[in-house]
């Protein structure tokens, strides 16, 4: 057999592990963010008093799961970082969502963090936290980083960074959010509506 045949099927067999490594990251994630929905709404309905930091699902804490509506995504975003939960779901890389200073990082599988570099500027993400609150956050800025921009990465400024491999792993792409307050959005439209009623 020459080296270009085994060549072929090397890249082949690789593909293929790729792909089957992606459908069981995104299958994972569906369970584990209906697992977490369900547990949140089974709350609610018991009237369980207090806020919960995390939900548990297979001995792994979750913070609670993102939603990218314009790609039709539900993350399950997991408390703690490692490279094994990596491989299945989003993880926490530093900091918060209390104190406003959380980094995100995330395999740049199609049904995972791929498609935010389609994001654009003004697109709204939601986080559903392990108490069931939804915070509405706003892209404000996109950037690559190198790897070795650890500090740029974690002190920024922005409330919320979500950030995946570039295609050819060499960099990382950084989608920068700030929490929106849909409060302010509301009363800016009633007081639109009220003076475009006035004239």
């Amino acid at each position: 057999m020459s080296a270009g045949v085994l060549l072929i099927a090397a890249a082949s067999s690789l593909a293929m592990y790729n792909a089957y490594i992606e459908r069981k990251a995104d299958n994972h994630s569906k369970r584990v963010a209906l697992e977490i929905a369900g547990q949140i709404l089974h709350k609610k309905n018991a009237k369980q008093e207090g806020e919960d930091l995390y939900i548990t699902i297979d001995h792994v804490k979750y913070s609670g799961y993102l939603i990218v509506p314009q790609f039709d995504l539900e993350l399950p975003i997991a408390a703690e970082w490692n490279f094994k939960q990596l491989l299945v779901s989003p993880c926490t890389y530093s900091g918060n969502r209390k104190e406003k200073n959380w980094v995100v990082a995330g395999h740049n599988y199609k049904r995972h963090f791929l498609p935010l570099q389609e994001l654009q500027i003004g697109d709204f993400l939601y986080f559903i936290d392990a108490s069931g609150n939804k915070i509405l956050y706003e892209v404000v800025k996109t950037e690559v980083l190198d790897p070795v921009q650890i500090d740029e990465m974690k002190s920024s400024g922005y409330s919320f960074s979500l950030f995946t491999c570039t295609y050819d792993g060499t960099s990382r792409f950084t989608v920068r959010c700030q929490e929106y307050d849909d409060s302010v959005r509301s009363e800016g439209k009633k007081t639109e509506s009220a003076a475009q009623t006035a004239s």
